[in-house]
């Protein structure tokens, strides 16, 4: 079993991923987004009607804002701009906490999930992600499906935009270091089709094989 991170080193990592990692700025550029970082030591799981909600929906040029503590549960964090007037921000939650081996997190790695207000947050999980290259994937795959989401207005509850999804995550996190390109091609493949099947089992390899070369290709946001 490998070793759990202590919780300095994780939200050190994650500071690091989000500052540092290109892909992951360049989605959240594209989301509008400020990343709002949260750590917890006990687990909170994630609710069925909250996992359904993600299964049926599912121009920053200075360092990324990464605080550790949200105070506001709403989609938007007041903010003083510089004539001390207060603005509403758009953030991401990001929540790292323990996720359990039971439910809809199963053996999940990190989740996207829609809440309240119809709002995005990701979860990344404390006890499953043991490097900062662990959880760049995890960062990646989940900002995929914000991005998918929120900006593209994909509905998850179709099976073929779901899988388009997943092979676009598939292809910027678990897969993106795998070389030469023939085997990220059947790497983004595979972690797409057994991805979809969470949701739709009898559908998802059909799914995946049809959308494959478009979504593939598809770099969005570039």
């Amino acid at each position: 079993m490998r070793r759990r991170m202590s919780k300095r080193d994780f939200l050190g990592a994650v500071h690091q991923v989000v500052n540092g990692d290109a892909r992951v700025r360049a989605l959240l550029r594209a989301l509008r987004r400020t990343p709002v970082i949260t750590y917890q030591e006990e687990t909170t799981p994630m609710t069925v009607e909250e996992f359904m909600t993600y299964a049926q929906k599912e121009a920053m040029e200075e360092p990324l804002s990464t605080n550790n503590a949200l105070r506001d549960t709403g989609s938007s964090a007041a903010k003083l701009n510089a004539q001390g007037t207060s603005t509403e921000v758009d953030i991401i939650p990001i929540e790292c906490r323990p996720c359990t081996n039971n439910g809809p997190e199963g053996k999940a790695r990190a989740l996207f999930g829609v809440f309240d207000n119809d709002e995005p947050q990701i979860t990344l999980c404390t006890n499953r992600l043991h490097s900062a290259e662990d959880i760049r994937e995890g960062l990646a795959h989940e900002l995929t499906h914000t991005f998918d989401y929120c900006v593209r207005k994909f509905d998850f509850r179709q099976c073929n935009k779901l899988a388009c999804s997943e092979i676009r995550a598939a292809r910027e996190a678990e897969c993106a270091g795998v070389w030469p390109e023939f085997f990220r091609r059947l790497c983004s493949k595979r972690k797409a089709k057994s991805a979809t099947s969470n949701m739709f089992p009898n559908k998802a390899a059909r799914a995946v094989d049809s959308a494959f070369e478009a979504c593939y290709k598809d770099c969005q946001p570039a």
